[in-house]
């Protein structure tokens, strides 16, 4: 298992009241950020236990929900359901996105 999976959870756990919030002013859009930031521990989970093209495949998701989840709350700050960006959230997530993109050598 890759180290992020413990910074994916926090990811998860960090991002319940931001869903909460969302939820009483866009639902839609909280419930894109419920399944992306949930897809992220999900896919690396398991790609550790596939192999080859799958394992790559799975990151790949884990890296494009990560990617998600910045754009979802990057989309929340513009329509002003939210005053700031949580920094240490958008951290995290960078950290997730930059190991995957290494670890998978980038884009597929």
């Amino acid at each position: 298992m890759l180290r992020i999976y413990e910074d994916a959870l926090w990811v998860v756990k960090a991002l319940v009241p931001v869903v909460a919030g969302l939820e009483r002013k866009d639902p839609d859009l909280a419930n894109q950020l419920r399944r992306a930031r949930a897809s992220i521990p999900l896919n690396l989970a398991e790609g550790s236990h596939a192999r080859g093209k799958r394992r790559m495949q799975h990151y790949s998701y884990a890296m494009g929900s990560a990617n998600e989840s910045l754009s979802i709350l990057h989309t929340a700050l513009a329509c002003e359901y939210i005053h700031e960006l949580p920094t240490d959230i958008i951290a995290r997530l960078r950290i997730i996105i930059g190991t995957l993109y290494r670890v998978i050598g980038g884009p597929s």
